[in-house]
């Protein structure tokens, strides 16, 4: 299965954005800025993505 992880501010179009891709097949990781997403729970570092 493919991962991808979303950052956006907005809460809303991350459940709107994750939705659509689990739909399709992704496994999908969000965080809601970059910090998050480099420093929080779903660091790129503690899981590999499929693409980049």
């Amino acid at each position: 299965m493919t991962t991808v992880m979303l950052v956006d501010d907005s809460a809303t179009m991350l459940m709107s954005l994750k939705a659509i891709l689990t739909k399709a097949g992704y496994a999908v990781e969000t965080a809601g800025h970059g910090k998050e997403a480099w420093n929080g729970r779903t660091s790129p570092r503690s899981w590999r993505p499929s693409r980049t």
